[in-house]
């Protein structure tokens, strides 16, 4: 079983986070969508 988390979670995370940083105001509503959408592909 591997624990790596793939690459393609790992960009959206680091978008995620560059996105927070830079508008710490901006609000994540629709986050499952995105995560439904990575997950499928």
């Amino acid at each position: 079983m591997s624990l790596t988390t793939p690459d393609r979670i790992r960009r959206l995370q680091r978008k995620l986070y560059a996105k927070a940083k830079q508008e710490p105001a901006y609000r994540f509503y629709a986050l499952n969508d995105k995560i439904s959408r990575v997950r499928g592909t």
